[in-house]
């Protein structure tokens, strides 16, 4: 059998507080269930496509719901979230199996520039670390949950495509020992594959969750990051240094 997997990513506009890689992994039973539900939704409020970029700036697609004749205020900005609720709840009943990895990018920052050796492991654009981190959490959890079926990556055809190929294509040299698992990457329109839109909307989802929750962490609760989620890593200082002591290890055993 296998598995396609659907990957997207999301930060804040500077770049400055997270970054996350997010991925559904599904049967194509699984998707081909969701790509229909999600598209009748869509169509239901006369979009072709849903893209997280314009539903929070309310252009492209979204540009409908500033129609303050149709749309008195505030019932453009209401009726584009519940869009948006639909569609996430669309996600949860298809039941594909959500992943993800945030990773805050001050922390990482930090850590990359204080600690001896951090500069060659950890790239220094977080996107690369997160996405490798994904590919990782998406072949583990294959390996151990799924009967280590074999896994198609998509993903958009967009401004980064070239990174995300190149990254994968590092990772699976470097990674021999589940490199098995990991079979070809095709890139795709978004607007065309609900699917990418899927991936895109929930990346964005637990982003919005995990940086309320680092702005207020007492009172936030973490937890709701799961909501169409099956696993999410968050980076911390531990999670680095933890990959930075490995790695001198492995140095010391070779001298």
């Amino acid at each position: 059998m296998i598995l396609r997997v659907y990957v997207d990513d999301s930060a804040d506009g500077k770049r400055e507080k997270t970054i996350v890689a997010g991925a559904f992994v599904g049967t194509t039973k699984q998707w081909s269930g969701l790509k229909q539900q999600w598209q009748r939704r869509l169509k239901r409020d006369g979009l072709a496509y849903f893209r997280s970029t314009e539903y929070y700036s309310l252009r492209g697609e979204f540009a409908r719901y500033r129609d303050s004749v149709r749309y008195p205020k505030p019932t453009g900005s209401e009726a584009a979230t519940a869009l948006r609720a639909d569609l996430d709840a669309i996600i949860k009943k298809s039941e594909v199996m959500g992943m993800g990895v945030a990773i805050p990018l001050k922390m990482y920052h930090l850590i990359r520039e204080t600690e001896f050796g951090a500069k060659e492991l950890f790239s220094p654009d977080p996107f690369v670390s997160a996405l490798q981190s994904l590919i990782q959490q998406c072949a583990e959890t294959s390996r151990l949950e799924l009967h280590s079926a074999s896994l198609a990556f998509i993903c958009d055809d967009g401004p980064s495509s070239g990174q995300v190929a190149q990254t994968y294509s590092d990772f699976k040299a470097l990674r021999t020992d589940i490199a098995p698992l990991l079979g070809a990457l095709v890139h795709q329109n978004d607007k065309r594959f609900p699917q990418l839109q899927a991936a895109d909307l929930m990346a964005h989802l637990a982003r919005e969750n995990y940086e309320k929750w680092l702005d207020h962490p007492g009172e936030n609760d973490l937890s709701r990051l799961e909501g169409s989620v099956h696993r999410i890593d968050i980076w911390t200082e531990s999670t680095m240094r933890d990959v930075l002591s490995a790695e001198r290890r492995k140095l010391w055993r070779r001298a």
